[in-house]
C-alpha cells in the first residue's frame, strides 16, 4: 500500500527559500510527517544520517538535516580555559596549567590538555609573564604540541628585561586520539618568571571545524 503525503498549497509556494535562505519551518513540518510516514511503512532502514533522520541518530556525522529545526547540527566540540593561578616558570619550553574552564563542549579538555574528536580543529593562545632576569632583548614565545611534540610555535624578540609574552593560532587534522597541550617559551638569565593570572592575559581556546 503507498501512501501519499502532499504539503498544501500554501506551503509548496513557500519551502524553497526565505530571505534567509533556509526553508521555512513549515517545509520542515511536512518533511517531518513524511518521515514519519516512511518509518512507519518501510522502517527507518532508509533514514540516513544526512537526509531524513533525527539528531539522535546522527550525533557522530554532524552533518545531518534538523527537522525539528531549521538546520539542527549536535553541538560542536569546543573549550576555553584560562590560567587563574600565577604559575611560575624557568628557561626553556614550560607547559602551562590552565585551572579554570569558561567551558569544555563535549567534556575533551582534561589535565591541561585537549584530545577533539577526529577532524580538522583550531586552537589560539597567549600569555604574559614577567621577570627581572629576562634576558634583554632575546627570544620568547608559545606553541602548542602534539602528542609531545611541537605542531606550531611562534617566536619573537623579548620588549626587555621584566616582560615576556607571545600568541599563537593555528589550524590542524587530528585523529581522535591526538592529544594538544599549550607551552611557553621564556629566556632566563637567572632565575624564573612568573605568568600572569590574568584571564584576559593567559588563554587558550581551542574548536572543532568539520570532519
Amino acid at each position: 500500500m503507498v501512501t501519499t503525503v502532499a504539503p498544501t498549497p500554501d506551503e509548496t509556494t513557500r519551502y524553497v527559500a526565505t530571505e534567509s535562505g533556509r526553508p521555512t519551518k513549515d517545509f520542515y513540518n511536512w518533511l517531518k510527517t513524511l518521515r514519519n510516514v516512511v518509518a512507519s511503512s518501510v522502517g527507518t532502514a532508509l533514514l540516513k544520517a544526512n537526509n531524513l533522520s533525527d539528531v539522535a541518530s546522527a550525533a557522530t556525522s554532524r552533518t545531518n538535516l534538523g527537522l525539528d529545526n531549521y538546520v539542527n547540527y549536535p553541538a560542536k566540540p569546543s573549550f576555553s580555559v584560562v590560567n587563574s593561578t600565577t604559575q611560575v616558570v624557568s628557561t626553556g619550553y614550560t607547559q602551562l596549567a590552565f585551572n579554570t574552564e569558561l567551558y569544555d563542549v563535549g567534556s575533551f579538555f582534561t589535565s591541561n590538555t585537549w584530545t577533539p574528536p577526529a577532524g580538522k580543529v583550531s586552537m589560539q593562545g597567549a600569555f604574559i609573564a614577567d621577570s627581572t632576569t629576562l634576558n634583554s632583548y632575546n627570544l620568547c614565545g608559545c606553541a602548542i604540541y602534539k602528542n609531545g611534540v611541537v605542531r606550531k610555535q611562534f617566536l619573537a624578540v623579548s620588549l626587555g628585561t621584566t616582560l615576556a609574552m607571545g600568541g599563537i593560532a593555528m589550524e590542524d587534522v587530528c585523529n581522535g586520539s591526538d592529544v594538544y597541550a599549550f607551552f611557553i617559551f621564556v629566556s632566563l638569565a637567572s632565575g624564573t618568571a612568573t605568568v600572569r593570572s590574568q584571564n584576559d592575559g593567559t588563554w587558550w581556546t581551542g574548536h572543532w571545524i568539520c570532519p
